[in-house]
């Protein structure tokens, strides 16, 4: 194992082999590592971020790890451009303990989001060309705003702690797991989406405030095991009339 702790640092490399373990920390300021000399990684941990980390090359197909983040920072992960220019190129982040981090992954189609040890949430996630995002473990995930390529195929039956999802423009299908799950689609959902809560308490969350309020819930839309429906709106002239067709 080798654990790197670098401050401030823009354009920094370091080589290793057959070191299987790396960990890298961020203590003060934006840092950039490009990890093409790294060989032999077969798990690669950003840990307690304190300033931005882009990692630049990283070998595709290695466990990332993000453990215990708390300031709201962004972890980019690119992967060495030659090997994941296909069409179904996956990744799997599995996340520990983090109550607030961005995270940006690029030229990955499927992710698998995985909670481990403790609940953690995503502030902002990213990535050109997510399509389908898969979640698993046993802790509760909250992923606040997520932009993929486009429409987002959501997957977290495997998942038992719960998971809330706060969806952009789209049509986007979700399935959620045996924990509670939590859908928000703000002013956003359509006759298109489709929402399966799965199994326990789950709630889908629209908005009915704002010029965009949303006025009813689409006839059509494809929505079931949803025991909760929560209007939001704020306390003022704004706040519209809603509609709901049983």
């Amino acid at each position: 194992s080798i654990s790197v702790t670098n401050a401030d640092d823009n354009n920094s490399s370091f080589k290793t082999s057959n070191i299987e373990n790396v960990s890298i920390r961020t203590t003060n300021g934006a840092v950039t590592l490009d990890l093409g000399d790294v060989s032999g990684m077969s798990k690669l941990t950003a840990r307690r971020l304190a300033g931005n980390l882009q990692l630049d090359n990283v070998t595709y197909g290695t466990p990332i790890n993000i453990d215990d983040t708390s300031t709201g920072v962004l972890a980019d992960f690119n992967f060495s451009a030659a090997s994941v220019t296909g069409s179904s190129d996956t990744s799997t982040i599995n996340l520990d303990t983090n109550t607030d981090v961005d995270i940006d992954i690029d030229s990955i189609e499927t992710l698998t989001l995985n909670t481990v040890n403790g609940a953690s949430t995503i502030g902002a996630l990213t990535g050109s060309a997510i399509a389908t995002i898969n979640v698993t473990g046993e802790k509760k995930l909250t992923v606040s705003s997520v932009t993929g390529k486009g429409d987002l195929t959501i997957d977290a039956s495997a998942a038992t702690g719960g998971s809330k999802f706060v969806l952009g423009t789209g049509d986007h299908t979700f399935t959620g797991g045996t924990g509670a799950d939590t859908i928000d689609t703000g002013t956003t959902l359509t006759k298109n989406d489709s929402i399966d809560g799965g199994a326990g308490a789950d709630t889908l969350i629209v908005d009915n405030t704002d010029t965009a309020a949303l006025a009813a819930i689409p006839a059509s839309a494809d929505i079931k095991n949803i025991e909760t429906l929560r209007l939001e709106a704020t306390d003022d002239s704004a706040a519209d009339a809603f509609t709901v067709v049983a």
